[in-house]
């Protein structure tokens, strides 16, 4: 990226400039936890109800606090939350185009558990990804767990980015699997994102309009697609411990420059290579309009166990397992990462 400053950085270092006493408090709250442990859930790097708290110290009382936070924007207390914490380890994604397509189209089923999300590679990532939300086009999006501190609830929060500079919030409530998690998120009429645009509607709200503000269940499950990815064993990642060696970082601990990691490449290469044969989709499979005998391919799908002591701590492994090239004898090539099936 040379001098040039990447856009989710310049995105950070804007939001935390435009609150310098709030970003003061935020950094008291966390030496406050260092000697208070129970403050919340150490996975949790900064709950978005500190960030609250935090945005309120100029107020003068409760209700005065009420009416900063609807001045301010409740969206800005998620905005400042990923700002706060993406900072504190600057990196950036870059999933292979063609491997991304993949994942965005894989169908989201299966019983994983919420606990998948415990590996994510730091608190808070950011995924270079274009996708439209609302008519309108997003770079990118942040996503971490937080702790809802009033519920006692995980969450995981997609902060979008759209090139317009404004922000698009899905909350997603852990609830059991993720899977129930993605019914739950569908059944929620309430978001920062639905608040803010309804600010933009007029006061009756077509039944068209509604529908519009409804999360995309699609994209948001796509997008877990890619976050899950990150939490697998062995991704498709340049080698991580070479890559914390190799960055410098200021007297705090801070990375000094942001970094950009090349996800799928590999992958990505072997499925440009299928594409290039005849080969058939699995739907094109289920649908009849193909034999089962032409080379064909299965789609990619999660795969999950738990290791450890019966009973002791517990450890969930995520293995992403990618498409199955069938009956093609003649790809030798792809057999280190898609595997022929047994017939």
């Amino acid at each position: 990226m040379g001098d040039k400053i990447h856009v989710v950085e310049r995105f950070c270092r804007n939001m935390l400039s435009s609150y310098p006493g709030a970003v003061k408090a935020i950094g008291v709250q966390l030496e406050n936890k260092a000697s208070d442990s129970d403050a919340w859930p150490g996975w949790c790097e900064l709950p978005m109800s500190y960030v609250y708290s935090a945005l309120t110290i100029e107020a003068v009382d409760s209700d005065d606090a009420i009416r900063l936070i609807g001045k301010i924007g409740l969206e800005k207390i998620a905005e400042l939350t990923a700002a706060f914490i993406w900072m504190r380890y600057r990196v950036v994604y870059r999933f292979d185009n063609d491997f991304s397509e993949v994942l965005m189209e894989q169908p989201f089923e299966g019983d994983i558990p919420g606990e998948a999300l415990n590996t994510m590679p730091f608190p808070c990532v950011y995924v270079e990804k274009e996708t439209i939300l609302g008519g309108e086009l997003s770079t990118g999006f942040f996503a971490w767990v937080d702790w809802d501190t009033r519920e006692a609830k995980r969450k995981l929060q997609f902060l979008f980015l759209l090139r317009s500079g404004d922000t698009f919030l899905h909350t997603l409530p852990i609830v059991g699997s993720l899977d129930d998690s993605l019914k739950a998120l569908h059944d929620s009429c309430v978001s920062l994102s639905q608040t803010k645009i309804a600010r933009k509607l007029d006061a009756e709200i077509t039944a068209a309009a509604k529908m519009h503000l409804s999360p995309d269940i699609t994209t948001v499950a796509g997008c877990l697609n890619h976050l899950l990815y990150l939490c697998s064993e062995e991704p498709d990642i340049p080698d991580i411990d070479r890559f914390k060696q190799r960055r410098t970082h200021d007297r705090s601990g801070i990375p000094k420059r942001t970094a950009s990691l090349e996800v799928g490449t590999r992958i990505g290469s072997i499925f440009r290579k299928a594409k290039q044969g005849n080969y058939a989709s699995a739907s094109e499979m289920n649908s009849g309009h193909r034999s089962q005998s032409v080379p064909h391919i299965r789609r990619a799908h999660w795969h999950h166990y738990w290791t450890g002591p019966k009973k002791g701590e517990r450890i969930l492994v995520l293995k992403w397992l990618s498409p199955i090239l069938v009956n093609a004898d003649d790809c030798a090539e792809f057999a280190s990462v898609v595997h022929k099936a047994v017939k």
